[in-house]
């Protein structure tokens, strides 16, 4: 997907031109940024003031140099906060579980589901309005996304809850748009390589949104709520209403294509080879994860869908535990 990188550059090149605009605010502005001058006030960019002036005279380019400064601060200390605060809430639940687990959510479902402008307001309305209150309603804003993130890497693998599974395990169409958000499909490439309008993506988004699946963002952008190598809850909905199916349409080919294989080995091993056998296992799992994650960025022409089955358990065949019964009598 072109866009992402297009995307990508034009942020860089902003970004990186408010850092430089900031330098060099600190050592030189083409006039002083605090100066008033009454009989210059409003007037339109020249060659004096390139930027023009405010109501009192000021010069505009150099207030927006010195702001520049003032902008990256705000930036920083705010997402700082919210890192501090979301990632100690996030330990903290991961590390107590059980009841204030859930409560410790709970509170992040709540301030998440509260509009950062309103609460921008709130904080202003309640304490004088001034660049310190400003950085705090922001940093609270980002602290349910730093929990979040904390609190799936600190259990393990992360799981949707039962509400978002059963949500999928309800329409199966729903399930498949979320499938391809989460590789990485856009919504027109999905309206032009898949038989759904546009009114029928727009209701899929907007109910994967109402689960806390995606954030659903400006020009029909999803972003993903919920890590990419989430994994389906043990017994729970999704797994009741796919699991057979989707194992019974994946082991019926024959895998002699050139991008198929299948082995199924049965031997005996001693319990740390077992061991050792499933955390290679666990490895090809994250390594197949990372490969998919580098690989969303891709157009959707150059990807293909692949799925990767691996498991390990004590296991005997029937056969053979038939054997030892006769054996024994």
């Amino acid at each position: 997907m072109r866009h992402r990188h297009v995307t990508f550059l034009l942020g860089a090149a902003v970004t990186l031109g408010l850092v430089a605009t900031a330098a060099l605010s600190l050592v030189y502005t083409p006039i002083d940024p605090l100066r008033m001058a009454p009989g210059e006030r409003l007037q339109a960019p020249s060659a004096s003031h390139p930027f023009g002036t405010d109501q009192y005279g000021r010069d505009l380019l150099s207030r927006v140099m010195t702001g520049a400064r003032t902008s990256i601060a705000v930036g920083i200390i705010a997402v700082g906060i919210g890192a501090g605060l979301g990632v100690l809430l996030g330990l903290l639940s991961g590390w107590l579980g059980g009841w204030l687990d859930e409560i410790f959510m709970r509170l992040v479902d709540a301030v998440q589901g509260f509009p950062a402008i309103l609460s921008a307001l709130l904080f202003t309305a309640v304490f004088s309005p001034g660049i310190v209150v400003s950085m705090i309603a922001i940093g609270v804003a980002f602290v349910p996304a730093f929990a979040r993130l904390t609190r799936g890497n600190g259990s393990g693998a992360a799981q949707l809850s039962h509400e978002q599974e059963l949500g999928l395990a309800k329409d199966e169409r729903l399930l498949a748009v979320f499938w391809l958000i989460l590789n990485g499909w856009s919504f027109d490439e999905m309206v032009e390589a898949f038989m759904i309008t546009r009114t029928e993506l727009t209701v899929a988004f907007a109910r994967l949104e109402k689960l806390r699946l995606i954030a659903w963002g400006p020009r029909e952008r999803a972003r993903l709520l919920v890590p990419r190598d989430f994994v389906w809850r043990a017994g729970g909905p999704a797994k009741k209403a796919y699991a057979r199916r989707a194992m019974a349409e994946f082991l019926e080919a024959r895998f002699d294509a050139p991008l198929e294989l299948v082995r199924f080995e049965c031997r005996e091993l001693s319990a740390e080879s077992a061991a050792t056998l499933k955390r290679k296992l666990e490895q090809l799992v994250a390594e197949f994860n990372a490969c998919a994650e580098a690989d969303s960025a891709l157009p959707a022409t150059r990807r293909v869908p692949v799925a990767l089955l691996a498991g390990c358990r004590p296991w005997e065949f029937s056969a053979v535990n038939a054997l030892k019964r006769r054996k024994n009598s």
